[in-house]
Order: C-alpha cells, then structure tokens, then sequence
C-alpha cells in the first residue's frame, strides 16, 4: 500500500467543504479538526461507490451524531463539478463533501481506488485506512472494516484491522 498509513498523521491539506445538509461550504484544515474524522475517497462512476452509498450513509447516521466527522472526497478529474454535487446529494450523504478536481487530495493520501475510507483521530493519526466492508457488490457483511475501526476509537480501544485493501 502506498500513501497514509495507520500510525502515520493525516497529510496536511486545505480545502473548502460543502456541508449541504447546514447549507453552509466551509474551509477545512486537515489538521485543524475538532475531533476524529473519516475521509472517504468516493467518485460518481465508480460502480463499487454506487454499491456501497447506501452503507456509506449508514455509517455517517450511525456516527456523526456521535461527533465523529464524515468528509467525502471526490478526485476525478473526468467527473464535473456539478456532476459530483449532484451524485453526493442524491444519495443524501449526511458527510461534508470536498470537490478534489486535481485530485491533490487523493494523490496526498496515497488514494488509487475508490471507494478508500480514512479513519483519523482528533490528532489526526490516521488508525484506518482500506475497504468500508468485505462485501463490495452489498452482498452479507462478515466484517465490517469501517465500522468496527470508528467503535474501536470511540471506545479508546485499538483498531483490531488497521488496514485493508479496497475493492475499486
């Protein structure tokens, strides 16, 4: 695996997020941020990000009212703007999202596939990077990567499965 691993520190990155469920586009300083927070490097033609939205927003209503931040992060270059706007909102995501159009981002993070889910603490050491789950078509989950990564944290427990490889 190349780029952020776990143990490493988030890369340092400034961008705007749009928190359309505020109403609100914001900066956002990777280092910079109030608590733990989950990347997620997701695209708007990548069938596995199509097969995994409906899980991806049960992860963000499971957690974000927990205080744990969801970031969706959308590096490619061939998908417009609007485009990525319009895909994120119609799978009503709860997580910010960051239009990454020179895929600076994504390259910082090491992200080659989506979708790839980052896990970092409030002081932004990463404790997961990889799949959301073993099923990437959405057939039954054994485990449950993503999820069992965020618990481990919010428990002040280590994360059993630090690292896993995504399926994009």
């Amino acid at each position: 695996m190349t780029g952020s691993l776990p143990g490493d520190r988030i890369p340092a990155f400034r961008a705007m997020v749009l928190r359309a469920s505020a109403g609100i586009e914001e900066p956002f300083d990777s280092h910079g941020t109030a608590g733990a927070t989950v990347y997620i490097v997701n695209s708007t033609t990548c069938p596995f990000c199509g097969d995994y939205a409906e899980r991806m927003r049960e992860i963000e209503k499971r957690f974000i009212p927990r205080g744990i931040d969801v970031v969706h992060v959308y590096p490619n270059r061939a998908e417009p703007a609007e485009e990525k706007r319009s895909w994120h909102a119609a799978r009503r995501f709860l997580g910010g999202q960051i239009l990454d159009g020179d895929a600076a981002i994504a390259h910082l993070l090491g992200a080659d596939r989506t979708p790839t889910a980052y896990v970092a603490r409030a002081d932004g050491i990463l404790v997961y990077r990889g799949a959301i789950d073993d099923a990437p078509s959405g057939g039954a989950v054994r485990h449950a990567y993503l999820a069992d990564a965020i618990e481990a944290l919010l428990a002040g427990e280590p994360v059993a499965v630090e690292s896993t490889e995504p399926y994009g």
